[in-house]
């Protein structure tokens, strides 16, 4: 596999409406700033059969769907209240979370792409965020479900960041357990 193709999540707004999808792809066969617009133009009808009356951005690349995808449903988690948004239908897994930090306003418009059009500059400011900024809600069943991707060769390019958070969870869960 070339690992210059990855997953990524994207984003597009009507030209007039503002209207946005946030989306991810998969199964893309050359780079994402090779595919989005020029042989995928989105799942989503509504876009695609009207995709020259949107503007696109690829928010980021990652190196596997499971990340990829965690990140498009937290996005659209993020944002289900803006009437704004196309996006109709959103999972929260409760594995992947996005750390609780002080929101900087103009950084998550950098990371959502409000209001912006599609240019290299912002192509090059997405890219340069940190991936994974994610922590894990610590409980046994999530516990599980990081032990079995620990051994899981598609979570291979992930595999330390994930023992290093099946520490972080065993000492939180024991913490838990002693004050019962």
């Amino acid at each position: 596999m070339n690992t210059d193709i990855k997953p990524y999540v994207y984003r597009c707004e009507h030209k007039e409406t503002k209207k946005y999808y946030i989306g991810y792809r998969k199964a893309n066969s050359v780079k994402a700033s090779l595919d989005l617009g020029i042989s995928y133009f989105t799942s989503c009808p509504e876009i695609r059969d009207n995709f020259d009356e949107y503007t696109y951005e690829v928010l980021e690349e990652y190196d596997t769907p499971a990340w990829a995808y965690e990140v498009e449903q937290r996005l659209i988690y993020e944002c289900r209240k803006d009437p704004l948004l196309i996006n109709k239908n959103y999972k929260r897994t409760g594995l992947i979370e996005l750390q609780p930090k002080p929101v900087d306003k103009t950084k998550k418009k950098s990371l959502i792409g409000i209001n912006k059009e599609r240019t290299s500059t912002n192509r090059k400011t997405v890219k340069s965020q940190k991936k994974e900024p994610f922590t894990v809600k610590a409980t046994s069943r999530n516990l599980n479900k990081l032990l079995k991707m620990q051994n899981d060769p598609k979570y291979a390019d992930h595999k330390e960041h994930i023992t290093h958070v099946i520490r972080q969870l065993s000492s939180k869960i024991n913490k838990k357990n002693k004050n019962k």
